[in-house]
């Protein structure tokens, strides 16, 4: 089992569609939401996600 620590995750449903994705190619993943905090973005990423 592999977990990822640290991610922050912009759009709720990226997980979701992961997983579909992984399991379109044959392959199992499985995403749960452990814990959902929602935080200011700084000032870094608030710049990179206006530049979208």
């Amino acid at each position: 089992m592999v977990q990822g620590k640290g991610t922050f995750i912009i759009d709720e449903n990226i997980g979701s569609l992961f997983s579909e994705s992984m399991k379109n190619q044959g392959l199992e993943f499985d995403a749960k939401l452990i814990n959902l905090e929602k935080r200011q973005a700084d000032e870094k990423i608030a710049r990179m996600l206006k530049s979208m």
